[in-house]
């Protein structure tokens, strides 16, 4: 029995003016009595999830690999998804694993194209959501944007408006900023939230329209950039601590393509009797984990997966992402995301993800300028936006930068310049002066 509301209907609902008509309203659309139950005394909160919903995004990843006899026939021998990504770095081991199934599936259809002297072409399609978090970028699942290949070919949807006004606006695949932070495997025992790897994307200008001025966009960038800011797209800041406590109501939102085209973006907010809550044994940390019972009731679109939220009083946060075993990602390297879970983001990935992105900005400011007095300016604080982004790290986090690469630069302690020192030369120098 479904809990969750299509667009429309939750549209229909936030139109009432009143919460007597909003009730008028749930007893005219015929909904299950399961759903209006979950509904009561909740209206306030639908109307939150609602607005954030303009904030999440369908993210699909097309590849299409051309193969050689010789090519099926190592994939086949080989059969192991650890070997496969080794031999084509292009993908990624769940790619592989996709790879495999359709060889196998296939494998006769297959050698009867290649005997004409064709080669194979498989198409392997991958989907998930996204946020908004701020000027064009948004945070993933890293099994999604796994490497470069898969930026690459990533298509990212928003749906913007209501009614007649309502448009999907799409972003097509092309080199885009990016980068990756994921939880250290020895520091999940003392972190208060285990979430999966994440990975930031950028949309629109491909740098900072305050720190680079001197950046001239290409024609596409400037049509994106202008589909950004039309769009007004709620920006979701990330999550300071885990947002999992009992006392809190949950919702999730879920994009899914339709089957006669187009996107269906659906609303449920969870029954509390759905999640199970468990205390982790873990020293130093408050740690609770949410289990979702029944979430084909809430997420009816395959493969399951979505964005949660979590009210408290008049609180409204993003909590973070809801995975499960169907969504192709769940293999080989995925089998350490837990599926079912509400999966708060971890509180040091806001500070991440600031210090990570300035130094991006900050790079590509030092190569813009580069022979001009002012180069040095953005050396410095690229050294110190570096020197934040690897003390945020600590010794629980990993950061790879995706593109630009930046593969001379390491992100360890003791590899960025003392710019705090600089700085703080400088300042003295100036109060001589």
């Amino acid at each position: 029995m479904s809990c969750c509301l299509s667009e429309s209907d939750v549209k229909r609902l936030c139109d009432a003016p009143t919460k007597s008509e909003k009730d008028t309203e749930v007893i005219k659309m015929d909904i299950s009595a399961p759903l209006q139950k979950i509904l009561k005394d909740r209206h306030i909160e639908l109307e939150k999830v609602y607005e954030a919903s303009k904030g999440v995004c369908l993210i699909e990843v097309g590849l299409e690999l051309e193969l050689e006899r010789r090519d099926m026939e190592d994939a086949l021998e080989i059969d192991d998804v650890n070997q496969l990504s080794e031999i084509f770095p292009a993908l990624t081991k769940a790619n592989s694993q996709k790879l495999l199934e359709i060889l196998k599936a296939r494998k006769t259809e297959f050698e009867e194209t290649m005997a004409g002297g064709e080669q194979a072409v498989i198409e392997m399609n991958f989907s998930g959501v996204g946020v908004h978090c701020g000027e064009g970028w948004i945070v993933a699942d890293k099994r999604l944007l796994e490497n470069l290949t898969q930026v690459q070919n990533a298509t990212v949807t928003f749906v913007v408006g209501t009614g007649s006004a309502r448009k999907e606006i799409k972003f097509e695949p092309t080199d885009r900023l990016s980068f990756h932070v994921d939880l250290k495997k020895t520091a999940i025992k003392k972190c208060s939230a285990i979430h999966p790897g994440l990975a930031f994307m950028k949309l629109g200008r491909q740098a900072s329209a305050e720190d680079n001025p001197d950046y001239k966009s290409t024609e596409w960038e400037v049509t994106e950039q202008q589909m950004l800011d039309d769009a007004k797209l709620p920006v979701f800041r990330l999550p300071l601590f885990n947002d999992l406590e009992l006392t809190k109501k949950y919702s999730l939102i879920q994009m899914a393509p339709k089957a006669e085209g187009g996107l269906e973006r659906t609303v449920a907010l969870i029954d509390d009797l759905d999640i199970v809550p468990t205390m982790e044994n873990r020293p130093g940390t408050f740690f609770v984990k949410m289990k979702v019972k029944n979430l084909e009731k809430y997420l009816p679109a395959t493969p399951i997966s979505g964005v949660a939220f979590s009210q408290d009083g008049d609180l409204f946060t993003l909590c973070g992402f809801l995975f499960s075993p169907d969504d192709g990602l769940a293999v080989a390297e995925g089998a350490e995301v837990p599926q079912e879970e509400l999966l708060p983001l971890h509180g040091d990935s806001l500070t991440i993800f600031g210090n990570g992105k300035n130094f991006i900005y900050n790079r590509i400011g030092q190569q813009l300028t580069e022979g001009q007095s002012i180069t040095y300016n953005y050396q410095m604080m690229a050294e110190f936006a570096k020197d934040l982004l690897i003390k945020s790290l600590a010794d629980n986090f990993n950061v790879q930068f995706i593109f630009p690469a930046y593969e001379k630069e390491k992100f360890t302690a003791g590899h960025a310049i003392d710019a705090t020192g600089y700085f703080a030369s400088e300042a003295k120098r100036g109060s001589v002066s």
